[in-house]
C-alpha cells in the first residue's frame, strides 16, 4: 500500500516502526483487518494495513469504548478495537518464588525463578498457562494464578501445543470419507446444532481418509468433535453427518459450544449483571448452547430458543475458553437492545435502570452516532460523563462542539432502549482537579464550588445532563427545580424513533 500523504509517512515512523520503542514496556496490538483508520487528536487520519503494529494504552476506559487509544511517542490517536488483535501485554508477578517453565506443566524444566512485582510480557494463553518473556529475554510458561490477569483475556488463546506434523498426518489417515455440511445446510440440520466452528481464513482444506481434499471458504460452518485429543493436536476432528474428517485448527473459530448447567436454580438473565431481568430459572444438567463470553458472563441459548446471560460459576466452562470474548460495552448494549421497543420511562424508574456508577450508550436520534457514558451524579436528573476522549470527540461531532442544545437520544442500557434528552454542555467541573474537591474556575462559568468531575482524562471538564420523563432541572439561585419543557419535547421525539 502506497503512502498518499505526509501524515501517513509520519504515522509509519511513530506507530508502525516500533522497533525503536521500548517494546518490553508496551502493550502491542496488530492490525487484524486489511485496512484500518487511525484518527489523531487533531482529526487527521491515516490508513494502516494488515500486520502493522501499534502501541495501545490499556487504561480503565479501554473496556467501555469501541475505540482504543494509541500512543504515538507521547501523542495520541484512536483506532476501532474491532480492527486490532492484542499481541503482547505487560503484567506483573503476584508472589515470590514463581517458576517460568519450558513447557506448560508443573513438572516441566524450570527456565527461571521470579519474585513478586517482576515485570513480564505475556503473549498468549494455553489452557491455564501463559507464554511469557522476562525483562532479561528468557521465555517460557507461567501458571495463571501467579500473574496479574486483569487485561490478559485480550490476548489470543492457543489450543495447539504439540506441533507434531507426523501425528497430524496420522490423524488425517484415520478419517472416513463422508458428506460434508457447510453453510445453510448445517443451519437446517437439527442434529448439527452442537459444537459449531466457522472457517476464519479465506480458504481451508478438509482432509478425508482417502486423502481427498474438500475446499472450504471463509464463513462456512462445520460441526466439531471436542474430545480429549482436541487440545493436543494441530488438526481438529469434524463430524460430517456421522463420519469424520480433519481440518487445521488455525483455520477455524469456534462459534458455539454445547454445555450443561451445574446447579439448580441458576438464573438466565437478559443482561450480564446480577440485577439483570430474569428470563428463566434453569435446572441442573440442563443443556444450553454458549456463544461467547462477556467479562464473567456467557451468552447462551436454551433448547426452546430462549437466550440470555448466565454467570460463569453456574455453567461447565471446561471447553468454553475456545469461544470468542466480547469487551465492547457499546456494541453489547446495542446488540442486547436490538428489536426492543423504545420505552418512555419516568425519572424514578430510569434512575434504577441507570444507577449512579452505571454505564450506558447514548445514541443520537438525528445522526445515529453513539458514544459511551457513565452516570456519576444527579438526583433530579442524571449527571453523566463520557468515558474516553474518543467518546467526547463523537459527542462534539453531534453537537458541533459543547452547547446547551437539547437533543433527542436513545439510551441503550441493560438490554433496553429508553427515550431521553441530553444537553451537550459539560459544566460545574474541572478535569485537572480531584473529584468532589472545592475548586475555582469550574466549567461553563460555574466558578468556585464542589468539583463534579469523576471521570478523568476524557477531554471534558465536568458533567452534562441526561433527562427522562418528569425529571427536573437543578435548583439554581432563584430558579426552582422544575421540569424542563424543551427536554420533555425532545423525549417525545425520541419516543417515535424506529
Amino acid at each position: 500500500m502506497r503512502l498518499k500523504h505526509k501524515m501517513l509517512a509520519w504515522v509509519a515512523v511513530s506507530v508502525i516502526s516500533i522497533g525503536s520503542m521500548n517494546t518490553f514496556a508496551s502493550h502491542i496490538a496488530m492490525i487484524g483487518e486489511e485496512t484500518a483508520i487511525l484518527t489523531k487528536q487533531n482529526g487527521q487520519k491515516a490508513t494502516l494495513k494488515l500486520g502493522d503494529k501499534v502501541k495501545v494504552l490499556l487504561d480503565e476506559n479501554f473496556h467501555q469504548s469501541s475505540t482504543a487509544t494509541i500512543d504515538m511517542d507521547g501523542t495520541y490517536g484512536y483506532i476501532e478495537k474491532k480492527d486490532i488483535q492484542m499481541q503482547q501485554i505487560q503484567t506483573k508477578v503476584l508472589t515470590d518464588n514463581v517458576y517460568v517453565r519450558k513447557e506448560p506443566s508443573t513438572v516441566a524444566e524450570v527456565v527461571v525463578q521470579l519474585n513478586k512485582d517482576e515485570r513480564l510480557i505475556a503473549y498468549h494463553k494455553y489452557t491455564d498457562w501463559y507464554f511469557v518473556e522476562t525483562i532479561s529475554g528468557k521465555t517460557g510458561y507461567i501458571y495463571a494464578s501467579h500473574i496479574n490477569e486483569e487485561n490478559l483475556y485480550l490476548l489470543q488463546r492457543k489450543d495447539i501445543h504439540i506441533f507434531n506434523t507426523k501425528a497430524a498426518q496420522a490423524l488425517a489417515g484415520q478419517a472416513v470419507k463422508g458428506d460434508f455440511y457447510t453453510g445453510e445446510r448445517l443451519n437446517k440440520d437439527p442434529e448439527a446444532a452442537e459444537n459449531i466452528a466457522v472457517i476464519a481464513e479465506k480458504l481451508a482444506v478438509l482432509i478425508t481418509k482417502n486423502q481427498d481434499e474438500v475446499l472450504l471458504k471463509a464463513g462456512d460452518r462445520i460441526k466439531m468433535i471436542l474430545d480429549e485429543d482436541f487440545h493436543q493436536n494441530t488438526l481438529a476432528q469434524v463430524d460430517m453427518n456421522g463420519t469424520y474428517g480433519y481440518i487445521d485448527k488455525k483455520d477455524i473459530q469456534m462459534q458455539q459450544i454445547q454445555t450443561r448447567i451445574l446447579t439448580d436454580g441458576a438464573f438466565l438473565r437478559k443482561s450480564p449483571a446480577p440485577n439483570g431481568e430474569v428470563v428463566k430459572k434453569l435446572d441442573k444438567d440442563e443443556v444450553v448452547t454458549a456463544y461467547y463470553k462477556y467479562v464473567d458472563w456467557y451468552f447462551v441459548e436454551r433448547e426452546d430458543g430462549q437466550q440470555g446471560f448466565i454467570y460463569k460459576s453456574q455453567i461447565n466452562e471446561s471447553k468454553l475458553y475456545l469461544l470468542k470474548r466480547k469487551s465492547n460495552m457499546n456494541e453489547l448494549n446495542i446488540f442486547l437492545g436490538k428489536g426492543a421497543p423504545v420505552e418512555v420511562v419516568t425519572w424514578s424508574e430510569a434512575s434504577k435502570i441507570l444507577p449512579r456508577g452505571g454505564n450506558a450508550v447514548i445514541e443520537d436520534v438525528y445522526t445515529g452516532k453513539s458514544f459511551n457514558i457513565k452516570r456519576t451524579f444527579g438526583s433530579n436528573h442524571a449527571d453523566i460523563e463520557t468515558l474516553t476522549k474518543a467518546d467526547t470527540e463523537i459527542m462534539k461531532q453531534i453537537w458541533g462542539g459543547f452547547t446547551w442544545e437539547r437533543r433527542p437520544v436513545i439510551v441503550h442500557v441493560a438490554g433496553r432502549r429508553l427515550a431521553a434528552s441530553v444537553a451537550g454542555m459539560p459544566h460545574a467541573g474541572k478535569d485537572s482537579a480531584p473529584n468532589l474537591a472545592y475548586v475555582g474556575g469550574r466549567s461553563a462559568g460555574y466558578g468556585y464550588g464542589i468539583n463534579l468531575d469523576a471521570v478523568k482524562g476524557n477531554g471534558m471538564d465536568g458533567h452534562f445532563d441526561l433527562h427522562f420523563r418528569g425529571s427536573r432541572r437543578h435548583a439554581d439561585g432563584r430558579i426552582r427545580a422544575t421540569v424542563d419543557s424543551v427536554h420533555q419535547a425532545a423525549i417525545d421525539i425520541a419516543a417515535k424513533y424506529k
